[in-house]
């Protein structure tokens, strides 16, 4: 129900309503606390709809503060009939009394608030530095205006999630988030010195050229968190930002969502696409966003052409208010859009139509139109113009033509090759027209895809969701686009990309092998590329021989056709380091590591992805060769690595404290393991989520550390939640899932539980052996717990065996019985033979 129609406020006294001044000093007397205005907010969010006795009643459930009651049922007692007129204005100004809750030279957290930088309707914006110790760190924190509730805090984390997996070089980060004491949510997020696109462009007097590029690139960020399913809602100039390299950044991607979700009622499901629409900004929001409907990927097309519409509003005018040459002033006629192309009108045309259906099916068809334009090729917003394509072709071929015209004025005899010079023209602009109707289907098919997704709904990452629409993305590209081999190709390749990410390796290897059937020799950089994924699900199977077979294939080719210092090549390198890891050879794998990475911070750049990942591999290959001391301190250097470069939250942050929690695990330091999981797991759910992987691996880490270190009552009810977690995200049979599960087995062997421990390894050996293979290192650590349960039931010669078994599948594995876990083997089958 609709607040201006409440029951509640019908036959009341109008002649006894108070000023809202009034109302505000009552709401705001100095008895109340800052802490009691995030209560004080939702419960009269939540009853104010209510009728007595309902609204009595409900109150005095949610809460027993008598002081918050009064104050409640006083701003109740003194609202007249339109409640709209009044909750908006009083909920404001209690947000507002929070927003004034920090100033410059306060503390938040790890950070130092040094200067305000910015302050609008969303919140206030301070440039901080990080005062931790850790490392040196300046951030930007937006402090978001209002005080939700519990419930909307959790959203909030849930949004952030998602938003600090954009890793895109045109998208500023965000880092981290929170909320203050009082309630108030706050995003730490990237700081970027640069000025808003609209005035760096003026300042620095850029053509329509610079601009388009320009807004390619933001284009492209836009697509790229677009097929990761999340939208922005406010792009506008104020939000790109370019720095002193003329790189634009995009500042505040999904805030505006983020804002929206700060619904606690009944309707909140109901009306949180409607509520999205309360943050916008006047003239760049979309009809769609103004008429409070639900919005979509196409709200940001709309965006992105307003500002390309201002940005090139701004170019013609500068032009047409120079004095021409007589001194004359431009005519009013002659409009400031009158001199804009064409083809540009087009395209600002089609992105702002009111229309969404009429819009570009996506950024990338957008940012495709754009590169058309500047490569003089026909753009799509022209439609079947055939005049203006001719234009496009001859202003493309002039060279050629002026040529051709010079020789048949010089002599009928040119004729000819003029004729041969205007079919070679026209077989390029065959070529590159080609090459453009492929970018844009493919573009229309990834478009159409995510138009038909829930955003919320994959926000939660709800994976069942995602192959379902993977499983369909597959059907209808294989209906729909037989004809288009490289399309095709490119489509199979994202799912099977995406199959990966979900760990269903099976399925990746299937659709990647299908992009590669479909991709032409001439297509080499792809092609070993995907044989590369190949390889890397391979891996992942358990399929040690095959994957590194694969790798080494891969980088002689790459050797051959690029070059030993190409960085695909030196990318296949590491390729190899990651392979011996895995398979446990480890001295192998320290050995190349170490020589290639010099080579890696030399070329690439210290802060590049692999050069990081081939310096954990350096600390993993240290810490099972028992170097621990170089393992630790490679380990501690690359955290702050990590941090520096993509964030403290980061998932591949997260990856190398998790080796770190290992290292302590093999040293024995089950305290320092147990302290650091502690301290992490809690973070690592509020940022990624407890259903996220990083979440239910720290809690099988803890669970070990616990376990290990003699708290073996702790321990359970951690591996309990990995296994089950794992169960609810990625399904039963999933190798995670089936890991965990063997995990939890060790700890019911532990337990005393040895029969039912053996029950649960017959049931799950099956499923392993079914996705890794019968000599994985999964299934030797399944015959030692099955080992130690025999050894508990006192069948000492079943024990043997399987442990002797165990000892077959690591001699394959690890090859040398130096090897740690060999020796564990060796100890084991020693100790058993002597009962």
């Amino acid at each position: 129900m609709k607040r201006g129609a409440n029951p509640l406020f019908i036959g009341r006294d109008k002649g006894q309503q108070p000023s809202f001044g009034a109302i505000v000093a009552i709401a705001m007397g100095d008895v109340m606390q800052r802490e009691q205005f995030a209560q004080i907010k939702a419960l009269f969010a939540q009853i104010s709809d209510l009728v007595e006795p309902m609204r009595g009643e409900r109150l005095r459930a949610l809460t027993d503060d008598p002081l918050v009651i009064a104050e409640v049922e006083a701003l109740l007692d003194r609202t007249e009939l339109d409640a709209a007129r009044f909750a908006e204005p009083a909920l404001k100004a209690l947000a507002a009394a929070a927003g004034d809750e920090f100033q410059v030279g306060d503390r938040l957290g790890a950070w130092t608030l040094l200067a305000e930088i910015g302050h609008g309707g969303m919140g206030t914006v301070f440039q901080a530095q990080r005062n931790d110790g850790h490392f040196e760190q300046m951030a930007a924190i937006k402090i978001l205006r209002g005080i939700p509730s519990s419930e909307a805090l959790d959203r909030l984390a849930q949004e952030r999630q998602i938003l600090a997996r954009l890793s895109h070089p045109n998208i500023a980060r965000l880092l981290d988030g929170g909320a203050t004491a009082s309630g108030q949510p706050y995003l730490v997020m990237e700081f970027v010195e640069g000025e808003p696109i609209h005035r760096y462009c003026r300042r620095h007097q850029l053509g329509f050229a610079e601009i388009l590029q320009l807004l390619i690139a933001i284009c492209d960020s836009v697509g790229f968190a677009h097929q990761r399913l999340i939208v922005h809602c406010d792009l506008k100039p104020a939000n790109i930002l370019v720095n002193a390299e003329g790189r634009p950044l995009l500042l505040d991607f999904g805030i505006a969502r983020l804002l929206s979700r700060d619904t606690d009622n009944a309707q909140a499901k109901a009306t949180a696409d409607s509520d999205a629409t309360r943050a916008y900004t006047p003239g760049y929001a979309s009809p769609e966003q103004r008429a409070g409907l639900v919005v979509s990927t196409a709200t940001d097309i709309y965006g992105l052409g307003r500002v390309l519409s201002d940005l090139l509003h701004d170019v013609t005018s500068a032009a047409e208010s120079k004095p021409a040459a007589t001194g004359a002033t431009p005519s009013a006629e002659s409009g400031p859009r009158r001199s804009l192309p064409r083809a540009l009108r087009a395209i600002v045309q089609r992105a702002s139509a009111d229309d969404p259906a009429q819009r570009y099916i996506s950024a990338s068809a957008m940012a495709e139109d754009l590169r058309r334009y500047l490569d003089q090729q026909p753009v799509a917003a022209m439609g079947a113009d055939g005049w203006y394509r001719l234009r496009c072709g001859l202003r493309r071929n002039a060279v050629v033509l002026g040529l051709g015209a010079f020789a048949l004025l010089a002599m009928l005899g040119g004729l000819l090759s003029t004729l041969i010079s205007l079919q070679d023209a026209r077989q390029q602009r065959q070529q590159a027209q080609s090459a453009g109707a492929r970018a844009e289907r493919t573009a229309d098919f990834l478009g159409n895809l995510l138009s038909a997704v829930d955003p919320d709904q994959a926000r939660n990452l709800d994976t069942r969701l995602l192959r379902l629409i993977l499983d369909d993305a597959a059907r209808s590209a294989k209906n729909e686009l037989s004809d288009e081999p490289l399309v095709l190709a490119d489509i199979s390749t994202v799912i099977g990309q995406t199959y990966h990410q979900l760990s269903e390796y099976t399925q990746a290897i299937e659709y990647l092998q299908q992009a590669l059937s479909l991709l032409p020799p001439e297509r080499l950089r792809e092609r070993l590329t995907l044989r590369e994924e190949i390889a890397n699900a391979q891996g992942a199977l358990g399929q040690n021989n095959l994957a590194l077979s694969g790798y080494q294939s891969v980088h002689q080719e790459r050797l051959r056709a690029f070059g030993a210092d190409d960085p695909d090549t030196l990318k296949s390198e590491y390729t190899f380091v990651y392979q011996w890891t895995s398979n446990g050879d480890f001295g192998l794998a320290l050995q190349a590591g170490t020589i290639l990475q010099p080579r890696l911070e030399r070329l690439l750049g210290p802060d590049d992805k692999t050069t990081l990942d081939n310096l954990q591999m350096l600390a993993v290959a240290r810490t099972e060769l028992g170097k621990f001391d170089d393992a630790e301190d490679t380990l501690k250097a690359l955290i702050k690595r990590r941090i520096h470069a993509d964030g403290e939250m980061h998932v591949r942050t997260i990856a190398v404290q998790t080796s770190l929690a290992i290292l302590y695990l093999r040293q024995q330091r089950f305290t320092d393991a147990e302290n650091l999981m502690r301290a992490l797991l809690p973070r690592t759910e509020q940022h990624f989520g407890k259903r996220s992987f990083s979440a239910i691996n720290f809690a099988s880490l803890l669970g070990s550390a616990l376990r290990l270190g003699g708290k073996l009552e702790e321990s359970g009810p951690y591996y309990l939640l990995a296994m089950e977690s794992a169960r609810e995200v990625w399904g039963a049979d999933n190798v995670r899932t089936l890991n965990y599960e063997l995990n939890f087995a060790n700890f019911e062997v532990a337990s005393g539980k040895a029969e039912t421990a053996l029950q649960r390894l017959s049931r799950i050996e099956p499923r392993l052996i079914a996705h890794l293979g019968g000599d994985s290192p999964s299934i030797a650590e399944l015959l030692r717990t099955r080992a130690r349960a025999l050894t508990a039931l006192g069948q000492i010669g079943a024990a043997r065996s399987a442990w002797q078994q165990a000892l077959a599948i690591d001699r394959k594995v690890f090859g040398e019985d130096t090897h740690p876990q060999i020796v564990e083997d060796l100890q084991a089958i020693a100790a058993l033979s002597k009962n």
